[in-house]
């Protein structure tokens, strides 16, 4: 991995970002975010010219993840071609506005903020900054996913499944449900109460959302870890309304600072793992 120069970045104010949207505007504008044909740049799951086919009209690069405050900003994106390749960039808010303050050239995908920081700069955390990226890759470990086992004895029952259909057309109506077999046992930040969990696939002409849902109290819920996911994606849906890059990480540092927590460990524990019940 090669820097071309050196990021005048400050890293550790940085918070995890996973859609153009949620960078600020003039560096997903100077990314190519907006632009027609090759020039563009496509976000998370948007369709790109993946070959670097000469005759094709789609963007030739794809967003991947990024991290950025009030005045930093770190973008990591594929670009087509045979094969692929990976890049990072770097951002910084001077006087005159966003100055693209460094180049990488990647030789292995980055999942999240902290593999662009081990690239970008290696050694630089100390004190909160080294606690932020432990609480992101904590939280990123952390994302709800479909889980295949172990399976509940009783499978789910008709009342359970207009339970869970009530749920997810309140989040995204007029969806046709995929709806996974139930598995017992959560994760520590889903609390003591928390018995089982299933992942349902929401597909609707829009959009394909996959969502789980936690067996707390005896009924089916949002979980809390899945509901935080959901609180992030809305703050960054919403950064319209807000008057200024630094209102808008200081609240999405707020929504990080306060990710559920397992009763007997950290949110930041240096694992990043979740406890699960084994059966």
């Amino acid at each position: 991995m090669a820097a071309d120069t050196a990021a005048h970045i400050d890293a550790g104010s940085l918070v995890e970002v996973h859609t153009l949207t949620a960078l600020p505007r003039d560096v997903a504008a100077a990314l190519g975010w907006g632009k027609p044909g090759p020039q563009a740049i496509a976000d998370t799951r948007e369709r790109f010219n993946e070959t670097g086919a000469a005759d094709s009209r789609l963007p030739m690069r794809r967003f991947i993840v990024g991290g950025a405050s009030a005045s930093s900003a770190l973008a990591a994106y594929e670009e087509g071609g045979r094969p692929r390749s990976l890049h990072a960039t770097a951002f910084s808010l001077g006087n005159s506005g966003w100055v693209r303050t460094g180049s990488w050239n990647l030789t292995e995908p980055a999942y999240g903020l902290r593999d662009l920081l081990d690239v970008v700069a290696p050694n630089p955390h100390s004190g909160q900054g080294k606690r932020q990226t432990l609480l992101v890759e904590h939280i990123r470990r952390a994302h709800p996913t479909r889980r295949d086992g172990p399976l509940r004895e009783l499978n789910v029952s008709d009342d359970e499944v207009r339970e869970m259909q009530s749920i997810v057309l309140g989040i995204q109506p007029g969806s046709i449900l995929n709806i996974s077999g139930v598995v017992s046992g959560c994760a520590c930040e889903e609390g003591p109460s928390c018995s089982d969990q299933v992942w349902i696939v929401a597909h609707s002409k829009t959009r394909t959302t996959g969502l789980q849902l936690s067996r707390i109290g005896g009924r089916w819920a949002v979980g809390t870890v899945q509901q935080w996911w959901l609180d992030l994606e809305r703050l960054e849906n919403s950064r319209q309304r807000f008057r200024s890059a630094a209102d808008y990480y200081a609240e999405v540092q707020k929504l990080y600072d306060n990710f559920p927590a397992c009763a007997a460990q950290p949110a930041s524990a240096t694992d990043g793992s979740s406890s699960r019940p084994s059966h």
